[in-house]
């Protein structure tokens, strides 16, 4: 009996820990498996938004940079951050050479999306958005992480505080 117990338990961390990889992977995902359905929206469009608009005002996607390597590290943490979206930008950058005349590349030739040239005076702001975007999704994946593992309080224990947003 005790060996099915630490199976089910073991089955149940395994549906978590995916739960939180899917939020990771695609931003709001998370919150849709554990039924709140309007944070997860607002999450995803905010999360998406604030990527791609950092972007198309000019932030670079972050590679390794060897003179700085703290600091690119990290950079490039926090944009990976945006799970599939860093990556889907990420092929999406170099491909855009091989669109001659599609609309999507004279968008992004003219918005200077990704490139990092700092160009257009709000391409700090950018920059700004994109690096803030993933770390703000993290964030989110970690209070889902909260909630999932937190121990749920008891009614006799009226010491706990009420569970906040």
């Amino acid at each position: 009996m005790h060996r099915v117990e630490t199976l089910a338990a073991m089955g149940r961390t395994a549906r978590r820990a995916g739960v939180l990889l899917l939020g990771w992977l695609i931003p709001g995902s998370a919150h849709w498996v554990l039924g709140r359905r309007i944070q997860a929206l607002i999450v995803f469009v905010t999360v998406h938004f604030m990527f791609f608009y950092g972007l198309f005002m000019g932030s670079p996607l972050h590679r390794f940079d060897p003179e700085a390597p703290v600091r690119s590290t990290l950079e490039k943490a926090a944009q990976m951050g945006n799970g599939l979206a860093y990556w889907l930008a990420l092929w999406w950058v170099p491909q855009m050479e091989t669109w001659p005349d599609s609309p999507l590349r004279r968008l992004a030739e003219r918005s200077n999306f990704g490139q990092g040239d700092i160009v257009h005076a709000w391409a700090e702001k950018g920059y700004t958005f994109a690096i803030s975007s993933g770390l703000l999704n993290i964030l989110l994946v970690l209070k889902v992480y909260d909630r999932m593992f937190r121990p749920q309080p008891t009614a006799s224990d009226p010491e706990t505080p009420s569970d906040v947003a």
